[in-house]
């Protein structure tokens, strides 16, 4: 940079460092923006509850099956719900604030 003359900021300092939280910011970086993002996130933050809801019901089926068919029900209903909200979780993570990896650099 300096041998060809590309010296960026030659009378100007540079800009204070910004902390890692101002970095990561991807809500205001990029999904309040972006309009498949933010429908997204609006679409995750109405799912949640509907999980937490289903959660409810498989504990009134365990709790009426007495072991029976019901109970096997509302535990399947249960991990169900539970995975999705894990997910659910998972995304409104990644839509609100990045890690410091690029997706290629996850590894698969």
């Amino acid at each position: 940079v300096n041998a060809h003359g590309g010296e960026p900021f030659a009378v100007q300092a540079l800009p204070e460092r910004q902390g890692v939280e101002r970095l990561m910011d991807r809500y205001h970086s990029h999904t309040v923006h972006c309009q498949s993002c933010s429908t997204a996130l609006i679409w995750v933050r109405r799912l949640q509850p509907w999980c937490w809801g289903l959660l409810w019901i498989s504990a009134v089926l365990v709790g009426l099956g007495q072991l029976g068919w019901l109970s096997v029900l509302g535990l399947v209903l249960a991990l169900g719900a539970l995975a999705m909200a894990r997910r659910l979780k998972r995304w409104e993570r990644g839509l609100m604030r990045g890690d410091g990896h690029a997706p290629r650099n996850h590894g698969g």
